[in-house]
């Protein structure tokens, strides 16, 4: 896998990864959210919205490694942007399996081969 970070938009993630990793970094931010709820508190406040945000810069990471196993580059993910569409795209992610061997963003984490591989 080469160096490859959970902190890096190197490489690729499993379908199954993927979603681990964002259902498991949406709970700290969900949790601060609900906590910051009527928080008079500007320290309390800037302590959650910093959570939140490093929540959701991982969680893009995360998904740019799982476009990468797809085969597509990380920018398509400015499609999530587009109203309907991020819906139809979010679930094209989550159910298309990775490219099989390996591709230009690295080798396949289920350790396929390639079917072109001779």
């Amino acid at each position: 896998m080469g160096n490859e970070t959970f902190f890096s938009i190197r490489g690729r993630i499993r379908r199954k990864d993927y979603l681990i990793r964002a259902i498991l970094l949406s709970i700290p931010a969900g949790i601060m959210n609900l906590a910051s709820e009527g928080s008079q508190d500007p320290g309390f406040l800037l302590f959650a919205s910093l959570i939140m945000i490093a929540s959701g810069i991982l969680i893009i990471i995360q998904a740019v490694k799982r476009l990468h196993d797809i085969n597509m580059s990380g920018w398509n993910l400015l499609i999530s942007f587009i109203p309907i569409a991020n819906i139809i795209f979010g679930l094209y992610v989550m159910i298309k399996d990775g490219t099989p061997g390996s591709n230009k963003y690295g080798e396949d984490p289920k350790g396929r081969q390639s079917i072109h591989a001779a």
